[in-house]
């Protein structure tokens, strides 16, 4: 069964923790149309700390990730 991005994407989000209670966290969800393969991180400071490593995560198994929800 192939995985949307927009199913990947709701389940990912239901799957991020809420905010900190001291802090605001972010969480990223990257993907790959070619290769089909994704990546995610959470619990980062920022957003783009988490973007990057949702890409990093991402170009394990795929080539041309990109953020496409944080």
């Amino acid at each position: 069964m192939q995985l949307r991005v927009s199913q990947l994407a709701v389940v990912a989000f239901l799957a991020l923790p809420a905010p900190a209670a001291f802090g605001q966290l972010f969480g990223s969800i990257a993907y790959s149309e070619k290769d089909r393969q994704y990546g995610w991180a959470n619990n980062y400071p920022t957003r783009a700390a988490a973007e990057k490593a949702a890409v990093d995560s991402c170009r394990r198994s795929g080539k041309d990730c990109r953020s496409v929800l944080w």
